[in-house]
């Protein structure tokens, strides 16, 4: 993936992270290259592809989304009932688990688009930091998002989130008797309460999620001149992947939720609610506490694991012929060719002759260029 001289060399990491992170490279090299053999050729490895397609998932969970939402009604019984009748609708059923099945692929995507970015040293740089954290970000969202559409069907799944709710909370002084009362709605007695309002304020929370995670996608693209979306025999691959898993696994009904009774054993999802066991027992709130302290680090290590800005590229202009593949390869814009310049007399030559610039402050040093040119010119 990267050449080790490129993190040891020119700046970037101290040189015993800099073996660490060459040791998970390597090691993702070698578990990759099974998908490698089995594909046979880059076109038909999705592995490169991971952050392009959870960009086309993004899209296919927001359609589909929103068609759901067409049927959804607010309440603890009204929420539950009209997820009900989605399953007894087979175009529905259909839909229903094609939301469900390609967010949880959108999940594993973006990890493993975040893990391959990791393990290949791509993250430290000004403009990468950037984009490391926009990704991390809406990869947290997705997974919040995840979890508030679980929440909305109100079964033994939103119980336990409920319930899981009230353990990191208790610390806080937040009681669990308290937080039941408001999510349920119901008074002293305990009786009474539609839970439409409660239901209501997570939907749009639901809504609100997607939202941003679209913007941070946004930001996380936006300087980059390279393809937002798979390629198009991917986009039908994954696609229709889904559609057949959707139409003969559909996602079907857990029991629901019950106040009056203990939270039942459930199957959990592995990529969305993976967390709620632990944040059942009796150590939530410091397990909680911990996956925080987590996230910032995640957050925060390409500035962990880099001292300064790695060098920007040099272009030798005795070797560059001008033939422009690195300014058309650079996402980042930090390539151009321009007239070059007679070193004898100081004059630009003509515009038949060109050589490639490059803007230091946009080269986030990531050797795509150093790919693209077979004349050892940068």
């Amino acid at each position: 993936m990267n050449d080790p001289t490129d993190r040891a060399g020119q700046g970037g990491e101290p040189r015993r992270l800099a073996g660490a992170l060459d040791a998970i490279d390597h090691a993702s090299v070698w578990i990759e290259r099974p998908v490698r053999r089995i594909a046979g050729s880059h076109r038909l490895n999705p592995l490169p592809h991971a952050g392009t397609i959870s960009v086309f998932l993004l899209g296919l969970v927001t359609v589909t989304g929103l068609y759901i939402t067409l049927f959804f009604e607010f309440g603890h019984d009204a929420s539950y009932d009209s997820v009900a009748a989605l399953e007894a609708h087979p175009i529905q059923r259909f839909v229903r688990a094609l939301h469900r099945y390609a967010s949880a692929a959108m999940v594993l995507t973006t990890v493993v688009h975040a893990w391959r970015i990791f393990a290949g040293g791509r993250f430290t740089g000004r403009l990468r930091r950037w984009r490391w954290a926009t990704g991390f970000a809406a990869l947290l969202l997705v997974w919040l998002a995840g979890v508030t559409g679980y929440w909305l069907i109100w079964d033994v799944r939103a119980q336990a989130l409920s319930e899981a709710t009230a353990r990191v909370l208790g610390p806080l002084g937040i009681g669990s008797g308290t937080i039941v009362r408001s999510v349920l709605e119901t008074g002293d007695s305990g009786v009474g309460g539609s839970g439409s309002g409660f239901l209501l304020v997570l939907w749009f929370a639901h809504v609100l999620l997607t939202i941003v995670i679209g913007w941070f996608v946004w930001r996380h693209l936006r300087r980059s001149r390279l393809p937002w979306l798979p390629p198009r025999h991917w986009m039908a691959l994954m696609g229709g992947a889904l559609a057949v898993v959707s139409l003969a696994l559909p996602v079907g009904m857990l029991p629901a939720a019950d106040a009056e009774a203990l939270t039942a054993d459930m199957p959990l999802d592995p990529f969305v609610l993976f967390l709620l066991p632990p944040l059942l027992s009796d150590r939530a709130p410091l397990f909680a506490l911990g996956l925080v302290a987590i996230a910032v680090a995640v957050a925060l290590l390409p500035r962990l694991l880099t001292r300064r800005d790695a060098a920007a590229v040099v272009v030798d202009a005795d070797a560059c012929t001008g033939c422009e593949l690195c300014a058309v390869d650079c996402p980042y814009d930090a390539i151009t060719m321009t007239g070059s310049t007679d070193r004898s007399t100081g004059n630009e030559t003509s515009s038949d002759r060109l050589l490639a610039v490059v803007d230091d402050a946009r080269c986030v040093s990531c050797g795509i260029c150093l790919g693209s040119c077979v004349f050892d010119a940068l």
